[in-house]
């Protein structure tokens, strides 16, 4: 009985180490793609410079300083998990107590590490949305203006221009902000909250058929997103990339958890010695 169980620990732990060498390469090659920049996911300089004045109460950090710090976790996470799923194997394969000694003390505390991080982003998750949309009307009302070669502002009409939307709730929050005047008196909305429009700066190109802006001077749900407003848009943005996270990790925790069962099996049937059983 307990050679079978040791049999079935050793086909479990290389066939799921395997699994999880798998999603650490996942989880790595992801935060290395998020971190450095792809086509997959564009973040615009300008954006990041927005982002970066957009300081959230109660956590005493930008949303871009935040959001980078969780990419580095990742990948730091995801070149353990790798590191280890390798030792977990050799262990396995070799029957080489010793690696599977320092592979199940390893696993428990990597165990006790996703754990609290996986609370620690579930109660982040509440406490981001909570502060985000105040953070964002104070940074919108304080540092959107007219200025053309303001980088903050030209993060904030490429945020509207990428993520297709328009000030935080909608259109009135530029209206609104404190050093913002509308240069031309027949626009009720800026020109990057239009849809269609093609933004490079300093290029501002119109939608096609409309060079004369109709879509500013009279906008509507067909030509204009107005009325979406940017807060909502990048909720849903960081909660998908939250919720595949949260994902990967409780997944990970309960594979882990059946690593640690079947080196602990394996060990039991392993000589004293620290080499493989005869």
């Amino acid at each position: 009985m307990a050679n079978c169980c040791s049999s079935c620990g050793k086909v479990l732990l290389v066939a799921v180490n395997i699994l999880v060498g798998l999603l650490g390469i996942a989880l790595l090659v992801g935060g290395c793609l998020l971190k450095f920049g792809s086509g997959l996911i564009e973040v615009d300089s300008y954006i990041e410079n927005t982002l970066a004045e957009v300081v959230l109460d109660g956590i005493e950090q930008s949303l871009s300083g935040v959001l980078d710090n969780i990419v580095i976790i990742c990948i730091v996470a995801g070149a353990v998990i790798f590191i280890l799923s390798l030792l977990g194997c050799l262990g396995a394969c070799c029957e080489w107590k010793i690696a599977l000694v320092i592979y199940s003390i390893i696993v428990f505390l990597v165990l006790a590490a996703e754990v609290a991080l996986i609370v620690l982003v579930i109660l982040f998750r509440t406490e981001i949305k909570s502060t985000m949309k105040d953070a964002m009307n104070q940074t919108l009302y304080e540092t959107y203006d007219n200025r053309a070669d303001n980088n903050v502002v030209i993060g904030w009409n490429t945020l509207f221009y990428k993520f297709e939307c328009c000030g935080v709730d909608d259109y009135m929050d530029i209206q609104n902000a404190k050093n913002f005047t509308q240069t031309n008196p027949k626009f009720k909305v800026i020109p990057f909250c239009c849809k269609d429009i093609d933004f490079n700066y300093p290029k501002l190109t119109p939608p096609p058929g409309d060079s004369s802006y109709n879509c500013s001077m009279h906008p509507s749900p067909e030509n204009s997103n107005y009325r979406k407003g940017c807060f909502q848009t990048l909720q849903d943005f960081l909660e998908l990339y939250q919720n595949l996270f949260l994902g990967v990790g409780i997944s990970l925790v309960v594979i882990q958890i059946l690593c640690l069962v079947a080196a602990c099996c394996i060990c039991r049937e392993i000589g004293d010695g620290g080499g493989k059983a005869v």
